[in-house]
């Protein structure tokens, strides 16, 4: 049971990186594409370095939980 808790964690916490990346992708998009959107960019990367960092100590600490336990 607390297995699974721990896999799914892991899981979201993997889909959190992924979409982070995204950000950081169209973060540099929108830095080229005109003044407008690079606001827009600076905004979205501060989420995405946000979203990253929390994803990457949750895969990193989940082991260790799950073994704990």
């Amino acid at each position: 049971m607390i297995q699974s808790y721990f896999n799914a964690e892991r899981v979201s916490a993997a889909i959190l990186v992924i979409i982070g990346l995204l950000a950081i992708c169209i973060a540099a998009w929108g830095w080229r594409n005109g003044a407008f959107w690079r606001g827009a960019a600076i905004a979205m990367l501060a989420m995405a370095v946000m979203q990253i960092s929390v994803g990457a100590t949750i895969l990193v600490t989940s082991p260790k939980q799950a073994q704990s336990m």
